[in-house]
This record gives structure tokens, C-alpha cells and sequence, in this order.
């Protein structure tokens, strides 16, 4: 059971960091990243905060990924129970939610830090516009679409990581499984 949780809360955060990572760009320039988040900074960052409805934008993330993840962990665990299931969906959302306004304290020390007060405004103009809006919209059904795909790869993807890892560190032999 344990291994199996693990596994679940393991694809989420996989799942999660893929999509977050997705985004990353590289580096800002030194000058950039020396900058300190100002009051006129952490000001612009909270608007593109409400603009972007991050904490609704992180529940409806987490209610498109739930069931992708778990229709994966019913299909790497054929022996998990609806309750387990429940449970486990249960813990994952409420741990999220506790973690949310860590996760945007470190966001808006990494936007001050990486996007000059121009670069904010611009982005901050963006999300607020309807085009913008109609972006944030719209991202969730694009999400919705993708998470079954790109969830069905993980297995696959744990699998492939594991075997190159075990190429390389020398793994010991697994015995084979008995059916």
C-alpha cells in the first residue's frame, strides 16, 4: 500500500513538474536576477496572481490530473480499492492545498527575481486583456485534453528512466515476476 501511494503522489509530481517545466526558460541575465523583488515588483506580481486566478487555476490542475493519475495507478495496481482511491485523491488535494501559498511565495520571489518591472507590466497587460483572459480560459480544457495522453506515457516513461538508469548504475537483477 505504501509503495503504492508513493507511486501516486510520485506521478503527481512528475505530472506537476512537467507541466510547470514546460514553461521554464533558461536563466535571466545576471543584472535581472540581481534585481530585488521591490514593493512596485511584488505589487505587479499580485495582480498577474488575481489575473491569472492562480488558486483556482491550481484546483481545476488538480482536478483535471486526479483522474488521469489514478485511472494510471488502477492500471499499474488493479488491486486498489475504490476507498484507497478516495483516500489517496483525499490527501493529495488537501496536501496541495496546504502547500499552495508556499508554492506562491516562491513564485513571486522567482517572477521578482527573473522578469524586470517593464517585463511584469507587459506580462501583467497580457494576462489581464481578453486575450489574455481568454488564454487562462481556455488552458484548463487544453489541460484536460493533453493530462490522458501524457499520462499513459508515464508508466512507459518510469520505465525507459529506470532501465537507462540500471544500464548505467549496474543494478542488481530483479527476479521475475511469478503470475
Amino acid at each position: 500500500m505504501r509503495k503504492l501511494m508513493s507511486a501516486a503522489a510520485a506521478a503527481l509530481l512528475i505530472s506537476a513538474a512537467g507541466v510547470s517545466g514546460a514553461h521554464a526558460q533558461t536563466a535571466a541575465p545576471a543584472a535581472a536576477a540581481a534585481e530585488t523583488a521591490t514593493p512596485a515588483k511584488m505589487a505587479l506580481i499580485a495582480r498577474l496572481d488575481k489575473a491569472m486566478n492562480f488558486d483556482t487555476m491550481m484546483s481545476t490542475m488538480m482536478g483535471n490530473m486526479m483522474p488521469a493519475l489514478i485511472d494510471a495507478q488502477r492500471k499499474a495496481h488493479p488491486e486498489i480499492t475504490d476507498a484507497q482511491v478516495k483516500t489517496i485523491t483525499d490527501i493529495t488535494v488537501s496536501v496541495t492545498q496546504t502547500y499552495v501559498p508556499k508554492m506562491k511565495a516562491a513564485m513571486y520571489q522567482a517572477y521578482a527575481e527573473t522578469f524586470t518591472e517593464d517585463e511584469l507590466k507587459s506580462i501583467v497587460d497580457f494576462y489581464e486583456s481578453p486575450n489574455g483572459q481568454a488564454v487562462l480560459h481556455k488552458m484548463p480544457a487544453v489541460m484536460q485534453k493533453a493530462m490522458p495522453a501524457i499520462t499513459a506515457m508515464i508508466p512507459q516513461m518510469q520505465a525507459d528512466m529506470m532501465q537507462q538508469m540500471c544500464e548505467k548504475l549496474k543494478c542488481p537483477a530483479q527476479p521475475a515476476k511469478a503470475n
